[in-house]
């Protein structure tokens, strides 16, 4: 929900309004791309390399340079 996938149900039979708020601010007044951008997200299937193993590293950090994925791959000792 955090992440904006899905919206929370607004008006529910009990009169209950869903919001969902990160950091005390409503996060539909957050941009999506600043949001998701800032956020983490671990998908519950288990999948395993999806693309090549550059553009996973870049999950990680989509501006880094070719030495700092080497220096990455040296340190997880692949």
């Amino acid at each position: 929900m955090i992440e904006r996938f899905y919206q929370p149900v607004r008006n529910t039979e009990d009169g209950k309004k869903g919001h969902i708020y990160f950091d005390g601010q409503n996060i539909d007044h957050i941009k999506l791309k600043s949001l998701r951008e800032s956020i983490g997200y671990v998908p519950q299937e288990p999948t395993l390399v999806i693309g090549t193993i550059k553009e996973n590293l870049l999950f990680g950090n989509k501006d880094a340079s070719d030495l700092e994925l080497k220096q990455a791959l040296e340190k997880a000792n692949a």
